[in-house]
């Protein structure tokens, strides 16, 4: 599960962010996962209750949002793609570029001040 690897990055990302504000803790933690990313939500979900203990996260709460898969055409759609198929569902090219979908995103945090 290469989730742990993603939370363990996420949470040096979070404490490092913490410790610059110098907050306390972080008490909620937004992600954006990208459909085609790579990553499985519901295991990073997991990944995170197991690694945030002991860590400046450990009270934090993890809201994962899903991103769909967007694409840019030539012919000027610009929107979600259908069934995973990278083809444009106004003029049917598969010459398209993805511009959302493929990446995970630290969306917002939140943290505890004194």
């Amino acid at each position: 599960m290469h989730e742990f690897s993603i939370v363990s990055s996420l949470l040096d990302l979070v404490e490092a962010d913490v410790r610059k504000h110098e907050a306390k803790a972080a008490t909620r933690i937004v992600v954006r996962i990208g459909e085609m990313s790579g990553v499985v939500a519901e295991l990073l979900t997991e990944a995170f209750h197991v690694c945030k203990r002991g860590t400046l996260a450990e009270q934090a709460e993890l809201v994962v949002e899903k991103q769909e898969v967007l694409i840019s055409c030539g012919c000027g759609y610009k929107g979600p793609i259908k069934d995973r198929r990278f083809i444009c569902p106004v003029c049917g090219t598969a010459d398209v570029e993805a511009t959302a979908g493929e990446e995970m995103i630290l969306q917002q945090l939140e943290m505890e001040v004194e």
